[in-house]
């Protein structure tokens, strides 16, 4: 178990809730907290929950898991409070401790990087890269990007990625594979695999993580 003192988490990250007396997991979703004192997350669905009211009820443990940016968290809490207009919601107590699972296998450092996803041969959308590994990133863009676009990127597809290195003049080229999408209020944000680079396209990349302490080690793979 880790001791943290703040939880950084995103409006809208999905949630499993896991009570004694249900047998399976319940969906739900983090709509916000006060730091130290309680979360606040969606009510799940409670027509197919034998003894609902029972169960969202003060007092009441329950185990929290969600993923979130590439981590896994878990921590036993209780429901504070359930409210039911004008929306329903369950009020839980801030946790302790979480425990904590590392689900990537490479290192991301958060950054802004200019960059251009490839929709088709002919066109492609700006934005930034927002996290970036030796194996992935993570690209976000403005909703409006989309705006009269229909080949918005699904999971599985390749594109190419261009971006800007600090440091390097030139256009670094990086074909990848679609593993994630999210849409939010504002903005669309896709996670990415590398599939393949140029050796000088891998050479910028490895000089500006190791640059900004990523361990790389000593592969070089291609």
């Amino acid at each position: 178990m880790s001791d943290i003192k703040n939880l950084n988490i995103e409006i809208g990250t999905l949630m499993q809730l896991e009570f004694e007396t249900v047998r399976y997991r319940l969906k739900s979703e983090f709509v916000g907290m006060v730091q130290h004192s309680y979360l606040i997350v969606t009510m799940p669905p409670s027509k197919s929950i034998p003894n609902a009211s029972k169960i969202f009820t003060h007092g009441i443990d329950t185990i929290i898991r969600f993923v979130h940016q590439g981590t896994a968290y878990g921590f036993i809490t209780t429901v504070e409070r359930a409210i039911y207009k004008p929306a329903k919601l369950l009020f839980l107590k801030y946790p302790k401790s979480f425990e904590i699972y590392q689900l990537r296998n490479f290192e991301r450092v958060l950054c802004l990087l200019p960059a251009s996803l490839e929709l088709s041969k002919e066109d492609a959308i700006a934005g930034h890269v927002i996290d970036i590994s030796k194996e992935g990133c993570q690209f976000s863009t403005d909703n409006i990007s989309f705006a009269g676009k229909n080949n918005t990127p699904a999971i599985d597809d390749e594109r190419s990625i261009a971006l800007q290195l600090p440091g390097f003049e030139n256009t670094v080229f990086i074909s990848c594979k679609v593993k994630n999408v999210c849409q939010t209020k504002t903005h669309f944000k896709i996670g990415l695999k590398f599939i393949s680079m140029s050796d000088d396209a891998r050479a910028r990349l490895h000089d500006f993580l190791g640059g900004v302490g990523v361990k790389l080690g000593s592969d070089q793979e291609k």
